[in-house]
């Protein structure tokens, strides 16, 4: 059920990726690169019948333009070229902006580049321990850089060293403290350690900073919900769905607060809206199978449950145990 909650979450970060992704009319920018394309890739191999055509269409796009890079950045070492890659060049305008371009010391950002470079290419090819020491390096050449940190925790949290992904986004939010994404970040990392409550606080200072951050709302809403508070929960819950109403887990994770305050009809119209958004999730089923056995629709809650161990198997029947 960890897993599979870990996946869910996932999942809808991946979706707010794409629905940014049709919003700038299909931009390569907006692509997955570096660790998380690495995660996605992974996530296609082991569970693609869960994800929709157009999240799989998503990541082998994304796949096939890292390959096209890797073959870029290749033929130019071939030919001898020096100076950064193109796929270089393209994460650290992802990560840094503009304001890579306004350090002075050339030499030391060039090295930098390089070692950002060859971070991103050894976590494509799955070797993030040495992606960890590429990003040592980086911070060890410039440590007042706020972006190494922000890299660096990255790699650090997809390894399960979560206190120390922690330790690098408070160095990157001292060095740049408006920082929605790091705030962001900060907060998730304190959840997975059961912090809830400062997650709460990064959730909020993230919002104060992008009161437009759908993922913010999406987890602060789950921050909450484990800290007890229902209706904030089903509030933030109301947002995300506001600002992306594509969000399957949102509706499942909504429907569980409206049923919980005693709403079962419109927790029986969240499960519908996952269902439709996610029509192979066994969870959702297995939901809606309660909501409708509590409002008296047995043979509607027969034919969820029956839905729940068809994609889940002997799974789903320990679940409702």
């Amino acid at each position: 059920m960890k897993k599979d909650r870990l996946f869910r979450a996932w999942q809808e970060r991946l979706r707010d990726i794409i629905h940014q992704w049709e919003e700038t009319k299909r931009d390569e920018g907006v692509l997955l690169r570096g660790v998380p394309l690495s995660e996605a890739e992974e996530k296609l191999k082991q569970r693609r019948e869960e994800l929709s055509l157009s999240e799989q269409d998503f990541i082998q796009l994304s796949i096939e333009v890292r390959d096209r890079q890797l073959r870029e950045e290749k033929a130019r070492k071939q030919r001898g070229i020096a100076g950064v890659s193109a796929a270089a060049l393209t994460i650290i305008t992802t990560l840094g902006g503009t304001t890579w371009y306004q350090y002075k010391q050339a030499e030391t950002n060039s090295a930098i580049a390089k070692y950002y470079s060859q971070a991103f290419i050894e976590a494509a090819d799955g070797n993030k321990k040495g992606a960890l020491n590429s990003f040592d390096q980086a911070v060890k050449l410039n440590p007042n850089y706020a972006i190494n940190y922000f890299a660096r925790a990255f790699v650090r949290d997809d390894l399960g060293d979560k206190k120390g992904a922690i330790d690098d986004l408070n160095q990157a939010l001292r060095l740049d403290p408006n920082d929605a994404t790091a705030y962001y970040n900060r907060g998730t990392a304190r959840r997975n350690l059961g912090d809830n409550k400062g997650a709460l606080d990064d959730y909020n200072q993230a919002l104060r900073l992008n009161p437009n951050y759908t993922n913010a709302y999406y987890n602060r809403g789950n921050a909450r919900d484990d800290l007890g508070d229902k209706k904030g929960a089903l509030d933030d819950y109301n947002q995300a769905l506001r600002l992306n109403p594509n969000t399957a887990d949102a509706y499942y994770n909504r429907a569980l607060v409206r049923s919980n305050l005693g709403d079962k009809k419109g927790a029986l119209e969240d499960y519908n809206q996952a269902l439709r958004l996610n029509p192979n999730d066994p969870d959702a089923y297995y939901g809606r199978g309660l909501v409708r056995s509590d409002l008296g629709d047995k043979k509607g809650a027969l034919e969820d449950y029956n839905q729940a161990l068809r994609l889940r198997g002997e799974g789903a029947k320990k679940q409702k145990k």
